[in-house]
């Protein structure tokens, strides 16, 4: 029996004994027991227990404890190994198959391998001999090579010497040459490129001609022109211009242009076809400057032309024209008047060294030889007015009946001067005026006065010079419906202290031919509203009492504009004047700018100041007054009168 050989080295510390098991030195038996475990193993399998030296192993193969160990394991196991482990020589397996070749192509090497396994050499049994690797060459054909660009070479020269060219450069296959079915070279072999020397001249070539243009004569001869432009192409970068003219001229329109008549100058005139008055003459021209020609036109305009003459202007001899109307007489009564009517020579007028007429333009006869009526003061019928007032010389001062001429009891005064400066009086009507009496200033200032004129409707009848306290007295007799007195020019302001008009109402006033009184009781009286019983009809009871406590006075409770008073009459009745009485035991001023209106028209307005009644003169036809207060106050009136007469 061989002696089997455990070997252990000290790289992979290991140790193998057969005895139906496997020890590994570094990992199995390292103590006692396990190697008690693994021996008794061994036993119990029958072997013999004596132990007999069959393995050696030198003290340097492994150090410490562990070669101790496995000296011991040795030692135990020695007679178990001696009975149990047969050396083994390996024998090789069969070849595997071959391996791919190393190369597609050209000259490769591929292998195969066998095992020594077939026994694989064991219990100290020799290794195979041999190799177990084979190898042989394989794919012994050469390569196929593709083909691989060169660099490209120089450019070519440019295929042109101005404007635009090209030039090119090329390259090979030929890095390598494509070989043994190896793939041609990919991308193109030449490449090429624009060159430019500069921009080539262009001469100028010359367009078509355009259209002709119209001909400047429509006859006759003209000439038409068309043109053409350098532009095909247009010269450029030094080319040369065009050649030849850019413009064509021809004739046209050669026919004869027709010719339009002209009138000649007019000859001379015929002679008059009358001696005197208004004649007639003719003078003549002919179509023949120039005369019409290739279809002109016939002259416009007349051959002939005529005029009036006059060998002189024949005589017309005057013819009166009819009389006018009568002039007004120059006295209204009591005196011889006298009063003329007029004429003209002008129906017809003469001329041309005619006869004048014959007889006089003007006639005249006698009036109003009768008796002047009887006559009364009748300025309170008229209503006073002046430029403007200076403190409280109202105008109505002047028809007061006061004739006291000391300022601040019945004066008036202006504040304007001068001829600036007038008070009037104003009838609704014409009236009978025999004479004024003006009574001036006597506390001072009397001569302002002087010089003053006074006129009836517009015309002057007299002038003023103060007289000391005594009426200044203007004889007029005659018909007007205002008085005016104005100051001269550079005069003071004016001021008066009562004005008489001495006159009567003319025969065709209403109030002469009928019956005027006092109507206001014939109409109905009513107001918006009543206080403290100051019922509507108190104003029409014939009370003219001013004091609240005779129970004669309205009042409203409504205050201001809103408040109204009325007066209904059953028809239209004539009203020559309106007079209103106010309350004077106190509240006066609650009247003033009071607003009276007859059938919805203002007809005039009420001033405390100047005194109760206001009177009103109007001279109209109507049906309803109304009064409304200005202020915000209640209406109290004491009395309303209306001088008037019902119509028949």
């Amino acid at each position: 029996m061989k002696h089997s050989v455990l070997v252990l080295t000290a790289v992979t510390l290991t140790l193998i004994l057969r005895c139906h098991a496997q020890i590994d030195c570094n990992s199995g038996p390292t103590n006692k027991r396990n190697i008690r475990a693994y021996s008794d193993k061994c036993l119990a399998n029958g072997f013999p227990t004596k132990i007999a030296g069959c393995v050696t192993i030198g003290s340097n193969t492994l150090s410490g404890v562990r070669a101790k160990t496995c000296r011991k394991l040795h030692q135990r196991l020695n007679a178990c190994a001696l009975n149990c482990l047969k050396a083994v020589d390996g024998g090789f397996s069969a070849f595997g198959e071959w391996s791919e070749c190393s190369a597609d192509c050209g000259e490769g090497q591929q292998t195969r391998e066998r095992s020594c396994n077939n026994p694989a050499p064991a219990n100290g049994g020799a290794d195979c001999k041999g190799s177990l690797t084979e190898a042989q060459n394989c794919n012994s054909g050469s390569c196929s090579v593709d083909g691989g660009l060169s660099a490209f070479g120089e450019w070519s020269e440019c295929s042109a010497d101005c404007g635009e060219g090209q030039q090119t450069r090329e390259r090979s296959c030929n890095n390598p040459a494509p070989a043994n079915g190896g793939a041609d070279c990919e991308g193109s072999l030449t490449e090429a490129q624009n060159c430019n020397s500069g921009p080539c001249p262009v001469d100028g070539g010359l367009s078509a001609f355009g259209e002709w243009s119209e001909c400047s004569a429509d006859c006759g001869e003209g000439q038409q022109t068309r043109e053409r432009s350098c532009n095909n192409p247009a010269p450029a970068n030094g080319g040369a211009d065009c050649e030849g003219s850019l413009t064509e001229a021809q004739n046209c329109n050669s026919g004869p242009c027709p010719v339009d008549g002209g009138l000649s100058a007019f000859g001379e005139w015929s002679e008059c076809s009358a001696d005197c008055g208004e004649g007639q003459q003719t003078r003549e021209r002919s179509c023949n400057n120039p005369a019409p020609a290739n279809g002109g036109a016939d002259c416009e305009g007349s051959l002939t032309e005529a005029q009036n003459c006059n060998s002189g202007p024949c005589p017309v001899d005057g013819g009166f024209s009819a009389f006018g109307e009568w002039s007004e007489c120059s006295t209204y009564c009591e005196d011889q008047g006298q009063q003329t009517r007029e004429r003209s020579c002008n129906n017809p007028a003469p001329a041309n060294d005619g006869a004048d007429c014959e007889g006089s333009l003007t006639e005249a006869q006698n009036c109003n030889s009768g008796p002047c009526p009887e006559v009364k003061n009748i300025a309170s019928k008229g209503m006073a007015k002046q430029t403007d007032t200076m403190g409280s010389g109202y105008a109505e001062l002047a028809i007061d009946g006061d004739n006291n001429g000391n300022y601040g009891n019945s004066v008036t005064h202006t504040e304007a001067a001068g001829s600036n400066a007038w008070w009037s009086l104003t009838y609704p009507r014409s009236m009978f005026i025999k004479e004024i009496q003006i009574f001036g200033r006597t506390d001072c200032c009397s001569e302002r006065i002087d010089g003053a004129s006074v006129l009836i409707d517009g015309k002057e009848v007299g002038t003023l010079n103060h007289n000391d306290g005594a009426p200044m007295v203007v004889p007029v007799k005659k018909v007007g419906s205002e008085i005016m007195i104005r100051n001269i020019e550079g005069g003071a302001q004016l001021s008066l202290a009562e004005v008489l008009v001495m006159g009567a109402k003319i025969k065709s006033d209403p109030c002469t031919t009928g019956y005027c009184d006092n109507i206001a009781s014939e109409g109905l009286a009513t107001q918006i509203d009543t206080d403290h019983n100051g019922e509507a009809s108190r104003a029409i009871d014939g009370n003219t009492s001013n004091r609240w406590g005779s129970n004669s006075i309205t009042h409203t409770k409504t205050e201001g504009t809103n408040a109204w008073w009325r007066l209904t009459f059953p028809d239209n009745v004539y009203m020559e004047q309106i007079k209103v009485y106010g309350r004077e035991d106190c509240c006066a001023d609650r009247l003033d700018n009071a607003t009276v209106y007859v059938d919805g028209e203002l007809v005039g307005t009420v001033n405390s100041k100047i005194g109760f009644p206001n009177l009103i003169n109007i001279a109209v036809s109507g049906q309803v007054i109304e009064i409304r207060p200005a202020d915000r106050q209640p209406l109290c009136l004491a009395e309303v009168e209306v001088i008037g007469s019902l119509m028949q």
